[in-house]
């Protein structure tokens, strides 16, 4: 039933609506130039099928329960980052909108009883807005904007996993740091190495992949535990590094509908 629905939704976004087409065909013929057309037309499709699923699945989201959440999540490492928490140690959790972020921020949430902090950017539709918050906080999880600075550094001490979507756009190129990221000069939000600088605490990537029964796997990498030993722009062009090569071995399953280029180095 669901992968009808799926399908279905993928034929209204591709074919009927034709949403946001052209952001998606040059995000792609600018980050893969070398590629023909017909491979671009593969993994443009492949991209509608994928976000047509991603639709579906975070709005039944909310009915799941914590068991059924972490079977379709296998967390593989989780130890990993326990061994910080455990020791009153505060940890960054950084990921993409890669696959499906929503479910394995809110099963991290539910393997780690609770010990969640996701940042996120509220959105200017009320109703979709306290909607995504009663979903991500039902197991929870607790939620901080990411305008609010001051409560993110207080977290340092509260043994806490701070989950991050750090792929977003800048809104200005002041708090920018620029990587040369899928062929272009590209703008990263800095604010979570400054911040996890200023914390001192450790910074963990969130590989989210697919499994072979349909569900997802998330497994942690450590990218530091010494911040503030780290140069400048340092765990920025890391992430950027890692985020860059999960879109190249897996291009469909990321979020190319965004006009994630719209800040150039002249402004």
């Amino acid at each position: 039933m669901q992968r009808s629905f799926s399908y279905g939704l993928y034929w209204i976004l591709f074919y009927l609506l034709k949403y946001r087409r052209r952001v998606v065909a040059s995000n792609l013929k600018n980050s893969f130039p070398l590629y023909s057309k017909e491979e671009i037309k593969r993994i443009e499709k492949g991209f509608y099928k994928y976000l047509a699923g991603l639709i579906i699945e975070t709005f039944i989201l909310g009915t799941f329960s914590a068991d059924q959440l972490l079977k379709k999540v296998k967390v593989l490492n989780y130890d990993l980052l326990e061994a910080y928490l455990s020791k009153g140690t505060s940890c960054f959790i950084l990921t993409a909108h890669f696959q499906n972020w929503e479910y394995a921020g809110t099963a991290l949430g539910v393997k780690s009883n609770d010990r969640v902090a996701a940042v996120f950017k509220p959105l200017k539709n009320k109703w979709f807005n306290q909607w995504i918050v009663k979903t991500r906080t039902k197991f929870g999880s607790i939620l901080v904007s990411m305008h609010d600075v001051k409560k993110i550094l207080s977290l340092k001490d509260k043994e806490v996993a701070i989950y991050m979507v750090a792929d977003q756009t800048p809104s200005n190129t002041i708090s920018s740091h620029w990587v040369n990221f899928l062929n272009q000069k590209t703008a990263f939000f800095h604010g979570a190495e400054k911040m996890a600088k200023k914390m001192n605490i450790p910074v963990f990537f969130a590989h989210v992949d697919g499994s072979q029964t349909g569900g997802y796997l998330l497994h942690l990498e450590l990218i530091t535990d010494e911040p503030q030993n780290t140069p400048h722009g340092w765990i920025t062009e890391k992430y950027a590094a890692i985020v860059e090569a999960k879109i190249k071995a897996n291009p469909s399953y990321w979020l190319w509908s965004h006009k994630r280029w719209k800040l150039t180095p002249d402004e």
